[in-house]
């Protein structure tokens, strides 16, 4: 009896912790990053959700502090969360889904290095495992950054990467995300338009 009135409150407690990470997912998945900051900033201080969970939680609160202007804290957030990942082989995905939003934020604040750094690692890692949408993701990400840096060559190169592997993912794709090919193509296609200046 003691045992079991010790139990049901943690057990209450991760089931609220969850009830709440899947609402603040939803709030930040519709855009409403205030919304979603207060939902995820108690759970990653408490013992409620799981470590892989929590490094999680912290990689989408600091996308959402990124989202509100809040740089300082979104790099906080990310830290934390390459902290709990690093080294951990069950978990690599999360790792590099980390780097990722850590490498868009450096981006988004005009470093490109730190930028270009991260995601080189989180584009290692998807491959490694054949993650196929961060792979094309990644791509993108490293055809934007050295098109802003006027880096025309590498941004075809990334592009044509990218275009080789979704003729590999598109089976992939067409099953698990019933993504069209012709959306696909118009796409690269508008990308490829913006390379059309000369190579510098």
């Amino acid at each position: 009896m003691f045992v079991a009135c010790i139990i049901s409150p943690i057990a209450r407690g991760q089931e609220n912790a969850q009830q709440q990470y899947r609402k603040a997912f939803l709030q930040e998945q519709q855009g409403q990053y205030e919304e979603a900051i207060r939902g995820f900033e108690p759970i990653v201080k408490s013992d409620a959700l799981t470590l892989a969970e929590r490094g999680r939680a912290l990689t989408l609160l600091g996308y959402a502090y990124r989202e509100t202007g809040q740089y300082q804290k979104a790099r906080e957030a990310y830290e934390r969360s390459l902290h709990i990942f690093e080294g951990d082989k069950e978990h690599r995905v999360d790792y590099a889904n980390a780097l990722d939003c850590f490498a868009g934020l450096s981006r988004s604040i005009g470093q490109p290095d730190p930028a270009l750094r991260m995601w080189s690692q989180a584009l290692e890692i998807y491959e490694q495992l054949n993650e196929h949408r961060g792979i094309l993701k990644t791509y993108a990400n490293l055809a934007g950054l050295a098109m802003e840096q006027k880096h025309l060559r590498a941004a075809r190169s990334a592009i044509d990467k990218a275009v080789a592997e979704t003729k590999t993912a598109i089976w992939h794709w067409s099953q698990r995300f019933r993504v069209g090919l012709r959306v696909r193509t118009a796409i690269w296609k508008a990308l490829l338009q913006g390379l059309s200046a000369p190579s510098t």
